[in-house]
Protein backbone atom coordinates (compact mmCIF):
# COMPACT_ATOMS: atom_id res chain seq x y z
CA UNK A 1 0.00 0.00 0.00
CA UNK A 2 2.60 2.26 0.90
CA UNK A 3 4.34 1.07 -2.14
CA UNK A 4 1.25 2.18 -4.20
CA UNK A 5 1.01 5.41 -2.59
CA UNK A 6 4.22 6.33 -3.29
CA UNK A 7 3.89 5.56 -7.48
CA UNK A 8 1.03 7.69 -7.01
CA UNK A 9 2.17 10.51 -6.07
CA UNK A 10 5.14 10.29 -8.45
CA UNK A 11 2.54 9.95 -11.26
CA UNK A 12 0.98 12.60 -10.74
CA UNK A 13 4.00 15.17 -9.74
CA UNK A 14 5.05 14.23 -13.80
CA UNK A 15 1.29 15.10 -14.68
CA UNK A 16 2.03 18.93 -12.67
CA UNK A 17 5.02 18.75 -14.38
CA UNK A 18 3.55 17.98 -17.79
CA UNK A 19 0.29 20.62 -17.36
CA UNK A 20 2.57 23.15 -16.04
CA UNK A 21 4.13 22.75 -19.66
CA UNK A 22 1.34 22.58 -21.52
CA UNK A 23 0.28 26.24 -19.88
CA UNK A 24 3.31 27.87 -20.54
CA UNK A 25 3.05 26.33 -24.33
CA UNK A 26 -0.25 27.42 -24.42
CA UNK A 27 -0.02 30.86 -23.35
CA UNK A 28 2.87 31.45 -26.05
CA UNK A 29 0.96 30.17 -28.83
CA UNK A 30 -1.87 32.71 -28.02
CA UNK A 31 0.14 35.39 -27.60
CA UNK A 32 2.01 34.71 -31.24
CA UNK A 33 -0.89 34.40 -32.61
CA UNK A 34 -2.69 37.53 -31.51
CA UNK A 35 0.95 39.48 -32.42
CA UNK A 36 0.88 37.97 -36.27
CA UNK A 37 -2.87 38.74 -36.71
CA UNK A 38 -2.59 42.60 -35.78
CA UNK A 39 0.96 42.23 -37.70
CA UNK A 40 0.36 40.32 -40.69
CA UNK A 41 3.54 41.70 -42.43
CA UNK A 42 5.64 39.82 -39.86
CA UNK A 43 4.58 36.39 -40.73
CA UNK A 44 5.23 37.09 -44.63
CA UNK A 45 9.23 38.85 -44.25
CA UNK A 46 9.44 35.67 -41.65
CA UNK A 47 8.57 33.09 -44.57
CA UNK A 48 10.83 35.16 -46.84
CA UNK A 49 13.61 35.35 -44.42
CA UNK A 50 13.82 31.42 -43.95
CA UNK A 51 12.61 31.13 -47.51
CA UNK A 52 15.35 29.07 -50.37
CA UNK A 53 16.91 32.12 -52.37
CA UNK A 54 16.28 30.77 -55.72
CA UNK A 55 14.05 32.96 -57.80
CA UNK A 56 11.39 29.98 -58.90
CA UNK A 57 10.90 29.68 -54.85
CA UNK A 58 10.44 32.70 -54.59
CA UNK A 59 7.91 33.48 -56.95
CA UNK A 60 6.18 30.16 -55.19
CA UNK A 61 6.28 31.79 -52.17
CA UNK A 62 5.19 34.77 -53.61
CA UNK A 63 1.74 33.67 -53.75
CA UNK A 64 1.69 31.79 -50.10
CA UNK A 65 -0.33 33.37 -47.52
CA UNK A 66 1.73 32.86 -44.36
CA UNK A 67 -0.71 33.87 -42.26
CA UNK A 68 -3.77 32.18 -43.17
CA UNK A 69 -1.83 28.84 -43.10
CA UNK A 70 -0.46 29.76 -39.41
CA UNK A 71 -3.91 30.91 -38.68
CA UNK A 72 -5.12 27.20 -39.26
CA UNK A 73 -2.54 25.64 -37.25
CA UNK A 74 -2.45 28.15 -34.48
CA UNK A 75 -6.34 27.39 -33.93
CA UNK A 76 -5.28 23.78 -34.20
CA UNK A 77 -2.65 23.89 -31.48
CA UNK A 78 -4.62 25.85 -29.20
CA UNK A 79 -7.50 23.23 -29.37
CA UNK A 80 -5.26 20.27 -29.09
CA UNK A 81 -3.31 21.83 -26.07
CA UNK A 82 -6.20 23.29 -24.12
CA UNK A 83 -7.75 20.04 -24.35
CA UNK A 84 -4.76 18.35 -22.85
CA UNK A 85 -4.45 21.09 -20.19
CA UNK A 86 -7.78 20.04 -18.90
CA UNK A 87 -7.16 16.22 -19.24
CA UNK A 88 -3.60 16.79 -17.17
CA UNK A 89 -5.56 18.71 -14.79
CA UNK A 90 -8.54 17.05 -14.11
CA UNK A 91 -6.41 13.69 -13.45
CA UNK A 92 -3.98 15.72 -11.20
CA UNK A 93 -7.19 16.53 -8.96
CA UNK A 94 -8.53 12.91 -9.05
CA UNK A 95 -5.27 11.45 -7.99
CA UNK A 96 -5.41 14.04 -5.15
CA UNK A 97 -8.35 13.46 -4.15
CA UNK A 98 -7.57 9.58 -4.08
CA UNK A 99 -4.07 10.46 -2.42
CA UNK A 100 -5.81 11.77 0.42
CA UNK A 101 -8.68 9.07 0.86
CA UNK A 102 -5.53 6.48 0.57
CA UNK A 103 -3.59 8.27 3.43
CA UNK A 104 -6.59 7.65 5.40
CA UNK A 105 -6.73 4.43 4.98
CA UNK A 106 -2.97 3.83 5.38
CA UNK A 107 -3.21 5.74 9.03
CA UNK A 108 -6.08 3.59 10.02
CA UNK A 109 -3.59 0.48 8.92
CA UNK A 110 -0.92 1.66 10.63
CA UNK A 111 -2.65 3.19 13.72
CA UNK A 112 -1.50 6.73 12.95
CA UNK A 113 -3.87 8.50 15.74
CA UNK A 114 -3.70 12.86 16.11
CA UNK A 115 -1.50 14.37 16.86
CA UNK A 116 0.41 12.24 14.71
CA UNK A 117 1.14 14.15 10.93
CA UNK A 118 2.55 11.46 9.09
CA UNK A 119 0.59 10.67 5.59
CA UNK A 120 -1.52 13.87 5.93
CA UNK A 121 0.19 15.29 3.00
CA UNK A 122 -2.28 15.69 0.60
CA UNK A 123 -5.59 15.88 3.26
CA UNK A 124 -5.56 17.56 6.47
CA UNK A 125 -2.03 18.75 6.41
CA UNK A 126 -2.40 20.19 3.26
CA UNK A 127 -5.73 22.13 4.13
CA UNK A 128 -4.24 23.60 7.23
CA UNK A 129 -1.47 24.39 5.93
CA UNK A 130 -2.43 26.41 2.17
CA UNK A 131 -1.09 29.64 1.34
CA UNK A 132 -3.07 32.00 1.75
CA UNK A 133 -2.14 33.62 -1.79
CA UNK A 134 -3.40 30.51 -3.51
CA UNK A 135 -7.00 32.07 -4.43
CA UNK A 136 -5.44 34.82 -5.26
CA UNK A 137 -2.92 33.19 -7.83
CA UNK A 138 -5.77 30.87 -9.04
CA UNK A 139 -7.91 34.21 -9.95
CA UNK A 140 -4.93 36.07 -11.39
CA UNK A 141 -3.80 32.88 -13.67
CA UNK A 142 -7.66 32.46 -14.49
CA UNK A 143 -8.31 36.21 -15.18
CA UNK A 144 -4.90 36.13 -17.59
CA UNK A 145 -5.70 32.61 -19.53
CA UNK A 146 -9.60 34.09 -19.97
CA UNK A 147 -8.26 37.16 -21.44
CA UNK A 148 -5.82 35.62 -23.74
CA UNK A 149 -8.30 33.38 -24.97
CA UNK A 150 -10.77 35.58 -25.81
CA UNK A 151 -8.47 37.98 -27.55
CA UNK A 152 -7.37 35.75 -29.53
CA UNK A 153 -10.70 34.35 -30.68
CA UNK A 154 -12.23 37.59 -30.94
CA UNK A 155 -9.40 38.64 -33.22
CA UNK A 156 -9.28 35.36 -35.19
CA UNK A 157 -13.02 35.88 -35.86
CA UNK A 158 -12.45 39.47 -36.71
CA UNK A 159 -9.65 39.20 -39.08
CA UNK A 160 -11.31 35.97 -40.65
CA UNK A 161 -14.14 37.67 -41.66
CA UNK A 162 -15.47 37.07 -45.51
CA UNK A 163 -14.48 40.32 -47.36
CA UNK A 164 -12.54 41.65 -44.89
CA UNK A 165 -10.18 43.88 -44.68
CA UNK A 166 -10.96 47.26 -46.45
CA UNK A 167 -14.60 46.94 -46.51
CA UNK A 168 -14.61 45.60 -49.72
CA UNK A 169 -17.88 43.77 -50.32
CA UNK A 170 -18.19 39.99 -51.80
CA UNK A 171 -18.68 41.33 -55.15
CA UNK A 172 -15.40 42.88 -55.31
CA UNK A 173 -13.95 38.97 -54.01
CA UNK A 174 -12.45 36.57 -56.37
CA UNK A 175 -14.85 33.90 -55.67
CA UNK A 176 -12.58 31.48 -54.57
CA UNK A 177 -10.79 33.81 -51.93
CA UNK A 178 -14.25 34.46 -50.17
CA UNK A 179 -15.07 30.92 -50.27
CA UNK A 180 -11.44 29.85 -48.44
CA UNK A 181 -12.54 33.09 -46.12
CA UNK A 182 -15.70 31.74 -45.34
CA UNK A 183 -14.06 28.40 -44.90
CA UNK A 184 -11.31 29.92 -42.09
CA UNK A 185 -14.45 31.84 -40.43
CA UNK A 186 -16.13 28.57 -40.15
CA UNK A 187 -12.95 26.86 -38.47
CA UNK A 188 -12.80 29.70 -36.15
CA UNK A 189 -15.90 29.26 -34.84
CA UNK A 190 -16.41 25.34 -35.21
CA UNK A 191 -13.05 24.99 -33.03
CA UNK A 192 -13.37 28.48 -30.89
CA UNK A 193 -16.59 27.39 -29.18
CA UNK A 194 -14.77 24.11 -27.77
CA UNK A 195 -11.60 26.10 -27.41
CA UNK A 196 -13.56 28.43 -24.58
CA UNK A 197 -15.80 25.77 -23.04
CA UNK A 198 -12.43 24.19 -22.29
CA UNK A 199 -11.18 26.70 -20.86
CA UNK A 200 -14.19 27.68 -18.68
CA UNK A 201 -14.51 24.12 -17.64
CA UNK A 202 -10.19 24.07 -17.06
CA UNK A 203 -10.98 27.32 -14.62
CA UNK A 204 -13.75 25.71 -12.93
CA UNK A 205 -11.88 23.03 -11.95
CA UNK A 206 -9.08 24.97 -10.69
CA UNK A 207 -11.92 26.14 -8.15
CA UNK A 208 -13.01 22.86 -6.90
CA UNK A 209 -11.55 20.92 -4.01
CA UNK A 210 -11.79 17.38 -5.30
Amino acid sequence: MLDHYQETYRVTHRFEYERNRLFVLFILVLIVAIYLALNKEVAQVALDFFAPKSDAARDALAKVNFYRIFNVISIMAAFYIVVNLHHRYSTIKRNYNYLAKLEHEIREELQIKPPQIAFTRESTFYEQNRSSLSKFVRISYSIILISFVMLFLGIRLWSDWPGWPGGRSTADLMQTQYAFDALLFGLDIALGLPILIAVLAYVTLTFRRT
